[in-house]
Protein backbone atom coordinates (compact mmCIF):
# COMPACT_ATOMS: atom_id res chain seq x y z
CA UNK A 1 0.00 0.00 0.00
CA UNK A 2 1.05 3.33 -0.67
CA UNK A 3 1.84 6.01 1.87
CA UNK A 4 -1.80 7.88 2.57
CA UNK A 5 -1.10 10.59 4.74
CA UNK A 6 -3.36 14.02 5.26
CA UNK A 7 -1.40 16.66 3.83
CA UNK A 8 -0.28 19.69 6.25
CA UNK A 9 -0.55 22.37 3.95
CA UNK A 10 -3.95 21.31 2.21
CA UNK A 11 -5.39 22.01 5.67
CA UNK A 12 -3.73 24.96 6.24
CA UNK A 13 -5.16 26.22 3.21
CA UNK A 14 -8.81 24.53 3.93
CA UNK A 15 -9.05 25.35 7.89
CA UNK A 16 -9.44 28.92 7.62
CA UNK A 17 -11.66 28.88 5.31
CA UNK A 18 -14.37 26.50 7.27
CA UNK A 19 -13.76 28.83 10.25
CA UNK A 20 -15.09 31.79 8.33
CA UNK A 21 -18.16 29.47 7.07
CA UNK A 22 -18.90 28.22 10.94
CA UNK A 23 -18.73 31.87 12.04
CA UNK A 24 -21.38 32.78 9.27
CA UNK A 25 -23.22 29.97 10.58
CA UNK A 26 -23.10 30.80 14.10
CA UNK A 27 -23.76 34.80 12.80
CA UNK A 28 -26.95 33.13 10.70
CA UNK A 29 -28.40 31.17 13.79
CA UNK A 30 -27.34 34.39 16.31
CA UNK A 31 -29.54 37.10 13.88
CA UNK A 32 -32.43 34.35 13.28
CA UNK A 33 -32.73 33.57 16.86
CA UNK A 34 -31.98 37.15 18.40
CA UNK A 35 -33.20 39.61 15.84
CA UNK A 36 -35.61 38.32 13.70
CA UNK A 37 -36.47 41.51 12.14
CA UNK A 38 -33.32 42.44 11.34
CA UNK A 39 -32.00 38.81 9.27
CA UNK A 40 -33.17 39.18 6.03
CA UNK A 41 -30.11 39.63 4.31
CA UNK A 42 -27.95 37.74 6.85
CA UNK A 43 -26.96 34.44 4.40
CA UNK A 44 -25.21 37.00 2.24
CA UNK A 45 -22.56 35.70 3.60
CA UNK A 46 -22.48 31.91 2.84
CA UNK A 47 -23.03 34.01 -0.55
CA UNK A 48 -19.83 35.16 -0.29
CA UNK A 49 -18.22 31.88 0.54
CA UNK A 50 -19.52 30.11 -2.18
CA UNK A 51 -18.65 32.55 -4.74
CA UNK A 52 -17.52 31.48 -7.85
CA UNK A 53 -19.98 28.80 -8.11
CA UNK A 54 -23.11 31.52 -6.84
CA UNK A 55 -22.33 34.10 -9.20
CA UNK A 56 -23.36 32.62 -12.26
CA UNK A 57 -26.29 30.72 -10.80
CA UNK A 58 -28.39 33.23 -8.57
CA UNK A 59 -31.62 33.26 -10.19
CA UNK A 60 -31.23 29.42 -9.70
CA UNK A 61 -31.31 29.89 -5.99
CA UNK A 62 -34.57 32.44 -6.32
CA UNK A 63 -36.12 29.53 -8.48
CA UNK A 64 -35.00 26.59 -5.78
CA UNK A 65 -35.85 28.79 -2.72
CA UNK A 66 -39.65 29.72 -4.12
CA UNK A 67 -40.02 26.12 -5.40
CA UNK A 68 -38.63 23.83 -2.62
CA UNK A 69 -38.06 26.21 0.21
CA UNK A 70 -34.96 27.75 1.69
CA UNK A 71 -34.12 24.80 3.63
CA UNK A 72 -32.63 23.22 0.09
CA UNK A 73 -31.25 26.68 -0.95
CA UNK A 74 -29.00 26.65 2.22
CA UNK A 75 -28.12 22.98 1.59
CA UNK A 76 -27.14 23.62 -1.86
CA UNK A 77 -24.67 26.70 -0.51
CA UNK A 78 -23.54 24.38 2.00
CA UNK A 79 -22.52 21.89 -0.73
CA UNK A 80 -20.77 24.50 -2.75
CA UNK A 81 -19.25 25.79 0.37
CA UNK A 82 -17.59 22.40 1.06
CA UNK A 83 -16.57 22.12 -2.54
CA UNK A 84 -14.84 25.16 -2.35
CA UNK A 85 -13.03 23.78 1.24
CA UNK A 86 -12.15 20.23 -1.01
CA UNK A 87 -10.01 22.14 -3.88
CA UNK A 88 -8.65 24.63 -1.28
CA UNK A 89 -7.48 21.54 0.08
CA UNK A 90 -6.64 19.82 -3.38
CA UNK A 91 -4.66 22.73 -3.89
CA UNK A 92 -2.43 22.52 -0.84
CA UNK A 93 -2.30 19.16 -1.45
CA UNK A 94 -0.75 19.76 -4.81
CA UNK A 95 1.90 21.75 -3.34
CA UNK A 96 2.81 19.69 -0.82
CA UNK A 97 3.56 16.80 -3.26
CA UNK A 98 5.36 19.21 -6.07
CA UNK A 99 7.91 20.63 -2.69
CA UNK A 100 6.66 23.66 -4.11
CA UNK A 101 7.18 25.43 -0.86
CA UNK A 102 11.26 24.08 -0.43
CA UNK A 103 11.86 24.90 -3.78
CA UNK A 104 10.29 28.62 -3.02
CA UNK A 105 12.48 28.32 0.65
CA UNK A 106 15.65 27.13 -1.38
CA UNK A 107 15.56 30.45 -4.17
CA UNK A 108 15.18 32.75 -0.60
CA UNK A 109 18.08 31.32 0.61
CA UNK A 110 20.11 31.45 -2.36
CA UNK A 111 19.27 34.94 -3.21
CA UNK A 112 18.87 36.38 -0.20
CA UNK A 113 19.98 40.51 0.34
CA UNK A 114 21.73 39.92 3.59
CA UNK A 115 25.20 38.05 3.45
CA UNK A 116 25.48 34.99 5.52
CA UNK A 117 27.28 36.72 8.60
CA UNK A 118 23.89 39.03 8.71
CA UNK A 119 21.55 36.16 8.08
CA UNK A 120 22.56 34.79 11.72
CA UNK A 121 21.97 36.94 13.89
Amino acid sequence: MKNKRISRIGLYFMLPYLILVLIALSFIIFMIMFHPRDSALVGIYLIILAFPWTLPSTGLFEFINRAVGINATLGILLLLILLNAAILYFIGLIIDRMGILKWIAKWVKNHSVLGDDERLR
